[in-house]
């Protein structure tokens, strides 16, 4: 099986994203390193599937000149995964990182 690499952005810090990935992930059991100015998540899962998170550094989008939010570019990389575990682990992965009520 091909590894599946989804690309997004997200609207977090990385203080953020690591407060909410135990949620995301539905697991506490993953690593986190430093790399760069960015980090990268590596949760091994028990039947050989793994997925790894690559986490670019924090950007700042300027929406007006008084207004902007933080933003990292986000690659999940879904190894052993079909293309239909891949999507539903994906939506539950969306679903935690999920801010506010919608």
């Amino acid at each position: 099986m091909e590894d599946i690499t989804i690309s997004i952005n997200m609207g977090f810090t990385h203080n953020e994203f690591k407060r909410l990935l135990p949620k995301a992930l539905r697991s506490d059991d993953y690593t986190i390193s430093e790399v760069g100015t960015g980090m990268q998540v590596q949760h091994n899962l028990e039947d050989g599937k793994s997925v790894q998170m690559n986490i670019s550094e924090v950007m700042m989008r300027q929406i007006t000149p008084l207004v902007g939010f933080s933003n990292v570019d986000v690659d999940i990389i879904f190894s052993g995964y079909t293309k239909s575990e891949m999507e539903d682990k994906l939506a539950l992965i969306r679903r935690g990182f999920q801010k506010g009520g919608g």
